[in-house]
């Protein structure tokens, strides 16, 4: 990500570029003003997730802990904090996406293979494993940062000219692990860390953070140009808007050596290019004066417009949106981490990125369970942002005021996506694993007729005809409705089930038909696993039956589980999150009800890959409900918890095997099954 190979560049050649910094607790007493600094969210869950190697088996309490230990370390040192987030992706980022994707299914390729008993490999498994991280990772992270009351902010887009330009108008510093703030102009009072150096410490006078900043200037007079260069210089080195092929041309016209692959080599070689340049020569004059060596005149153009777009993002201009600025409702609702952005690329560009994380790539991509869930998701989606003057068909006009009166104004993202959608002529593009490569496969929205017949069957007294303006006035019963109906949930049981179980129930209800529709149902000791293990995450997260109260800190595992994962439970896991991820999705294009709640939370508060590894086991075996919960004859003054584990256990399995008591298989003495 960045400047390919300039941190470790930078890094072997000079110890002493950079200035040290250190920020201590009791310096900060008393102090008149803090410190601003301006995090890159999306680089902070990665460099935690990198440090804390139990989160592929501690779940999300273990990320979470972490992430809150870090921002309180960095509180209790006098620095403001803001976090940033990417948003959407930027087209022009797809084929580096896709390049990425596609590096992560080798990684799991052999990180699977090494799938097995031993403690060595074990911990080589959560190492590896640990930035591959699954899909409510940044959600989640975001949703504690609100509660800890800080200030966050997703961006429409990449988050890097946001970052970049709010350090520059703040003087603050920049916390990320992106060599491409090594380019961004941060101003005169601005500095760049690198996650990497961050350093946190227990002392005498407290807790102490060293870092090491860096600024442009330094790192200009480094590589030996004025620093008006830099953006030439990362787009000739490589940056992520210029793809393997043009750097290969790149190559060959800024000098006759043959750099390879070796990133150090073409630093060496762009760099002394421009040094040749007149003193004057900005950017796009550097630009133009090497693609002009290109004889073939389309190559040129070509390569003329790529290297001029790639310099251009590292220009801090106007255009960079903040919350307060964006008129439309979603994109706000987005920026302030409160609506996904995956729904904002539904409705604007049609299209969801299915990110492998950890699973057996031998076998069909665990996004594919939960591809019906997103079909109506993304119906759900064209409806909220259908533009105000259409209804079921183009050029049926609604009644604008009433619309404006509840807050839905500025809902418009893409102005054909709905007009599309009332053809039938809508597809949305799923970038999805299939075997050992990515590929983009078109996906119908569930039709309005399909949803008109969902709402019938509902309720069938009422006659109402699905429109923009009936789905924005859609009762919240009946939003929660059309969530069940969708997970093939809606039964007694799940009426009067407590809000905290409904997510886990419910994709468990959708689980078990869907495996039996495609003729692999689920075993019976699979469901027991599943089950048990996230009611006793649920449990332990939220003890009290309040919706409104915070979850349960986690302490931070200093030992290793003794429980492995096999490639069974590995897949069967992330087949488990991607529908919960689903189902999080299909709530907020919904507005669920509940959603000012806890109710989100709930779909990844009931994930705990160490819990369901170690359930498996347990299962597998035929053990017990108090060794499923882990209670056994040593556990003495936890009868009351072993108790509420068992009764809370047998509620949500209720409600998940109503009516669907023939569709799960039967596994006599829970034999293993083959894997």
């Amino acid at each position: 990500m960045g400047v390919t190979g300039l941190a470790s560049y930078l890094a072997l050649g000079n110890t002493n570029l950079g200035r040290s910094v250190r920020w201590t607790a009791k310096a900060s007493v008393g102090a008149d003003t803090s410190i601003p600094l301006v995090v890159d969210g999306n680089a902070l869950v990665y460099q935690v997730c990198r440090e804390c190697a139990w989160l592929p088996r501690g779940g999300y309490s273990i990320l979470l802990s972490a992430i809150r230990q870090r921002v309180q370390e960095l509180l209790s040192v006098n620095l403001s904090l803001t976090f940033i987030f990417d948003g959407p992706l930027p087209k022009w980022k797809f084929v580096e996406r896709i390049k990425r994707d596609t590096q992560r299914i080798s990684i799991l390729d052999s990180i699977i293979a090494d799938v097995s008993s031993s403690e060595t490999n074990l911990l080589a498994f959560a190492s590896a494993s640990a930035t591959l991280l699954p899909p409510f990772a940044i959600p989640a992270c975001i949703e504690l940062l609100k509660a800890l009351s800080m200030n966050v902010m997703v961006a429409n887009g990449e988050a890097d000219r946001i970052i970049a330009r709010m350090a520059r108008t703040q003087g603050a510093y920049v916390l990320s692990r992106d060599s491409d703030f090594f380019i961004h102009d941060l101003g005169d009072h601005a500095c760049y860390i690198p996650l990497d150096t961050l350093r946190v410490s227990n002392e005498a006078e407290g807790v102490v953070v060293q870092a090491k900043a860096f600024s442009r200037q330094d790192v200009a007079a480094f590589l030996g140009l004025p620093a008006s260069l830099l953006p030439a210089f990362a787009t000739m080195v490589g940056c992520d808007a210029v793809v393997t092929e043009d750097r290969k041309l790149i190559d060959d016209l800024v000098s006759s050596a043959n750099t390879g692959a070796n990133s150090h080599a073409r630093i060496r070689e762009v760099s002394k290019f421009l040094c040749s340049l007149p003193p004057d020569f900005g950017s796009a004059g550097a630009i133009m004066r090497v693609t002009d060596g290109c004889t073939d005149d389309s190559k040129r153009d070509k390569l003329q417009r790529i290297l001029l777009f790639a310099a251009e993002q590292y220009q801090l201009d106007g255009n960079t949106s903040l919350v307060q600025n964006e008129r439309n409702h979603f994109v706000a609702t987005m920026m302030s981490g409160d609506y996904s952005h995956k729904l904002v690329e539904v409705a604007e560009g049609r299209l969801l990125w299915c990110t492998p994380f950890l699973e057996d790539i031998r076998r069909a991509s665990a996004w594919d369970l939960a591809r019906t869930i997103r079909s109506w998701t993304y119906a759900f989606t064209i409806w909220s942002h259908a533009p105000l003057t259409l209804a079921t068909t183009p050029h049926q006009h609604l009644d604008v005021p009433y619309l404006e009166d509840a807050g839905l104004s500025h809902l418009l993202l893409d102005p054909m996506n709905f007009e599309d959608y009332c053809r039938g002529h809508t597809t949305v593009t799923e970038y999805i694993r299939r075997a050992d490569r990515m590929v983009a496969e078109k996906v119908p929205p569930t039709t309005p007729a399909d949803i008109q017949s969902a709402m019938s069957s509902i309720n069938p007294s009422s006659n109402t005809t699905i429109s923009a303006s009936a789905f924005a006035a859609l009762p919240p019963e009946l939003r929660q409705s059309l969530y069940l109906h969708v997970l093939h949930s809606q039964t007694q049981c799940m009426q009067v089930l407590p809000a905290k179980f409904i997510p886990l129930a419910a994709c468990a209800r959708f689980l078990v038909q869907e495996l039996q529709r495609k003729g692999s149902p689920l075993a019976d000791f699979e469901l027991t696993a599943w089950i048990g293990a996230s009611v006793k995450t649920i449990l332990t997260a939220f003890p009290s039956d309040s919706a409104a109260q915070q979850p349960a800190q986690s302490s931070l595992p200093t030992t290793p589980p003794p429980w492995t994962p096999t490639r069974v439970s590995v897949h069967l896991l992330a087949q488990i999150e991607c529908i919960l991820f689903s189902a999080f999705l299909l709530a907020q294009s919904l507005h669920h009800p509940f959603l000012t709640q806890n109710f989100t939370r709930y779909h990844w508060a009931c994930i705990d890959p160490s819990e369901f590894h170690r359930c498996m086991r347990v299962a597998r075996g035929g053990g017990g409900l108090a060794r499923l919960g882990g209670f056994d004859s040593t556990s003495d003054g936890r009868e009351a918890d072993s108790k509420e584990f068992e009764e809370a256990f047998g509620v949500v399995m209720a409600a998940v095997m109503e009516g669907l008591e023939d569709e799960v298989e039967v596994v006599v003495g829970a034999r293993k099954r083959e894997e």
